[in-house]
């Protein structure tokens, strides 16, 4: 349920099919960082599988902005702001390494890390509003409603 639309960006998305996606990529995210504390080695693998859940998941938000008939461009900032942010974080913890509380303190101190962060969760708020929408019944510029199949 997703999978086979994880490069698919055009079309729409009912309710299930984002939760049910969001769903088991939180588990499968989970899964992997768990493993990733028992086995360091399988690192390489773990970000493999984190960007393909993230692909699907930006792929899925997309398809459901548009089922609501609202354009894909709010998941596409939502991305922007998230990769911002971790090139923020990069930069002020010396390539990621978050090894002590001085280090949080001073990226937590950063005033352009704060507000990349806080735009994100406002926008990451309004999607979450706008994929909670029913679908919408005609057809809309990204295709006609799965939900609401015309029967002849």
């Amino acid at each position: 349920m997703g999978l086979e639309n994880i490069k698919d960006f055009d079309g729409r998305a009912r309710r299930s099919e984002f939760w049910w996606f969001m769903l088991s990529g939180i588990i499968a995210i989970t899964v992997v960082f768990a493993l990733l504390g028992i086995v360091m080695e399988m690192a390489a693998l773990g970000c493999i599988v984190a960007e393909l859940i993230m692909l699907g998941c930006l792929s899925v938000t997309v398809r459901r902005l548009h089922d609501t008939g609202k354009n894909g461009i709010w998941a596409f900032l939502s991305f922007t702001l998230q990769i911002i942010a971790l090139i923020i974080m990069l930069f002020k913890t010396n390539g990621g390494s978050i090894s002590n509380t001085d280090t949080i303190k001073e990226l937590m101190a950063s005033n352009l890390f704060i507000v990349v962060c806080e735009l994100n969760l406002i926008i990451d708020i309004v999607i979450m509003i706008f994929c909670l929408i029913d679908s919408k019944k005609e057809e809309n510029d990204y295709g006609e409603s799965n939900k609401y199949l015309k029967e002849d």
